[in-house]
C-alpha cells in the first residue's frame, strides 16, 4: 500500500502537531539534514528540467543512506499562475524505499516546499547572524514569505518585523497575522525602509528585479537570498554579494542557480571567493560569523535533500497523529516468484 497525502492532508497534520511545533521540528531537521549533506549520509543529484521563457519545470531527487530511503519531486514556476487561482510553484513528492523501489508515498509538496525552505533559512540566521536580532525584514509575503515569517518569528523572537510586496495589501495582510499570532510589531512598509532597519533581511520574490540595494545595508546584516533559483536571477545588487561572506547551500547548484550566477557570469564574482557550504558552518569545519561588523549571506537555491528530509518528517508526524490514506497501486500486486 502507498501513502497518499493531498494538500488539505499536510496541513491537517501540520494542524494538529501544532504549525510552532512542526515549523521547530522542520529548523532541526533542516539542520541535521545539512550536516548529513556535508559528512556523505545523504546525496542528491544535479536537479534537471525545462525552461519556457520565465517558466520551469523541474525534477529533483535525493537519498538518504541512514534510513534507505530516496525521493524524486517534480516543481513548477509559473508566476501568472495567480492570475487563474494556481499556486505559481506547485510540487509533487515520491518517496522511494531504494531497497526495492517500492514508493512508500506520494504526497502534494506545494505547501512542504516553502516550509523546508524557511526553515533551511532559519538555521542559516542562527549560524550567521549577529545574537539577537530586533528587527527582521521579510520581502516577498506570497507562499515562501509567510513561511519564513513564521519561521523566523519562531526560533529568533524580534520585536519587530517588516514585511514587503510588490502588492502591499498582500503584505498588510501578512502583517495583521503575524502580529496577532505572536505579539510582535509588524509592519507594511518599502523595501528600503525594511531593509535600512532591519538586522536580518530575507528575500523571497520571483528574483526578477533588483529588490535590496548596496546603500541600504548596515554594517553587521544577515541576508538569506532565497528568491533567486534558476539561472538569470537576482535580487541584491551588484557590489552587495562582491563585500559579503557568502555560505551557500550547494555550490554547484548556486553557481549556476543562486544569487551569486549572475555575478559570476559577469566575471564579478568567482565561486572560489564562497565562504562554504551550510553543511561546513555546522560541522565546524569552516567558521559562520566571524566579526560583528561583516555582512553575511545565505545563498538558499533549495534542495532535493531538503525535500526528502521534511517529507520523512511529516510522514512521522502523520503517523503519530494515525493520519495517511493508503491505496492500491497495480504495480504493488504480489506476483508469483520465480
Amino acid at each position: 500500500m502507498v501513502k497518499l497525502l493531498s494538500s488539505e492532508d499536510v496541513q491537517k497534520i501540520i494542524e494538529l502537531e501544532g504549525e510552532d511545533e512542526f515549523t521547530r521540528a522542520s529548523i532541526t531537521a533542516m539542520e541535521e539534514c545539512f550536516k548529513k549533506l556535508q559528512n556523505g549520509k545523504m546525496e542528491m543529484k544535479a536537479r534537471a528540467g525545462f525552461l519556457f521563457g520565465t517558466n520551469c519545470v523541474e525534477a529533483m531527487i535525493a537519498r538518504d543512506a541512514t534510513n534507505s530511503t530516496a525521493c524524486v519531486k517534480t516543481v513548477n514556476f509559473h508566476a501568472k499562475n495567480r492570475e487563474t487561482g494556481l499556486p505559481s510553484v506547485m510540487a509533487t513528492i515520491v518517496l522511494v524505499d531504494e531497497k526495492t523501489g517500492f514508493p512508500h508515498a506520494i504526497i502534494d509538496g506545494t505547501y512542504l516546499t516553502p516550509l523546508r525552505t524557511a526553515a533551511a533559512s532559519a538555521v542559516a540566521t542562527k549560524h550567521l547572524a549577529n545574537k539577537k536580532p530586533s528587527a527582521i525584514a521579510i520581502i516577498g509575503a506570497g507562499m515562501v514569505g509567510e513561511a519564513h515569517s513564521h519561521a523566523l518569528v519562531t526560533s529568533l523572537q524580534p520585536e519587530t518585523v517588516y514585511l514587503v510586496d510588490r502588492i502591499p495589501q498582500r503584505a498588510q495582510k501578512l502583517a495583521e497575522k503575524i502580529s496577532a499570532k505572536y505579539g510582535v510589531d509588524a509592519i507594511s512598509t518599502t523595501a528600503e525602509e525594511a531593509a535600512k532597519k532591519s538586522d536580518v533581511i530575507t528575500t523571497c520574490t520571483y528574483g526578477d528585479e533588483v529588490v535590496v540595494k548596496k546603500d541600504w545595508l548596515a554594517p553587521g546584516v544577515h541576508i538569506n537570498a532565497v528568491g533567486a533559483d534558476t539561472p538569470g536571477k537576482r535580487e541584491l545588487e551588484d557590489g552587495i554579494i562582491q563585500n559579503a561572506t557568502v555560505v551557500v547551500d550547494d555550490l554547484d547548484q548556486a553557481t549556476t542557480d543562486g544569487e551569486i550566477n549572475l555575478p559570476i557570469r559577469s566575471k564579478t564574482y568567482e565561486p572560489e571567493q564562497v565562504h562554504a557550504r551550510l553543511g561546513e558552518v555546522l560541522l565546524n569545519q569552516k567558521a559562520g560569523r566571524q566579526v560583528d561588523e561583516e555582512i553575511t549571506i545565505f545563498d538558499s537555491t533549495g534542495l532535493s535533500v531538503q525535500d526528502l528530509e521534511i517529507t520523512n518528517l511529516l510522514l512521522k508526524t502523520a503517523k503519530k497523529h494515525g493520519l495517511a490514506k493508503d491505496v492500491s497501486f497495480t504495480h504493488a500486486i504480489r506476483i508469483p516468484k520465480i
